[in-house]
C-alpha cells in the first residue's frame, strides 16, 4: 500500500484507538488515503458516498453476510479473499462519476 494521504496512523486494519472503532480492511483504506473518510471517521460519521460498483457490490456482501462468510472461508484456508483489491478494481472501472 503506498504512503497515507491523511494523518492516519494506524498500521493495520482492525482496532483503531484514535477512531475508536473497528476498521476493516477497506475502511482502513479509506482513513488513509482518502481525507474525505478520515475526516467522516474523525467526526464519528461515515461517509456513505459510493465511489463506484466496488462499494455497491461490498454494501450488498455485508449487508447480506456474504462477506462474514468469505472471510472466516478465507481465514480457515489461510488465503486472502483479495476483496478490499477487487472493491478498488471495480471502482477504477465502473465508478459512479
Amino acid at each position: 500500500m503506498s504512503k497515507a494521504k491523511t494523518p492516519c496512523q494506524c498500521p493495520l486494519a482492525g482496532w483503531c484507538p484514535a477512531h475508536r472503532r473497528k476498521m476493516s480492511a477497506v475502511r482502513h483504506q479509506q482513513c488513509q488515503q482518502e481525507p474525505g473518510y478520515f475526516e467522516a471517521f474523525q467526526r464519528g460519521k461515515e461517509q456513505r458516498k459510493q465511489r463506484g460498483l466496488g462499494d455497491s457490490i461490498a454494501e450488498i456482501t455485508h449487508k447480506t453476510g456474504i462477506a462474514k462468510a468469505l472471510h472466516a472461508l478465507a481465514e480457515k484456508t489461510g488465503k486472502d479473499c483479495g476483496c478490499p483489491e477487487r472493491q478498488g478494481w471495480l471502482n477504477e472501472k465502473v465508478p459512479y462519476k
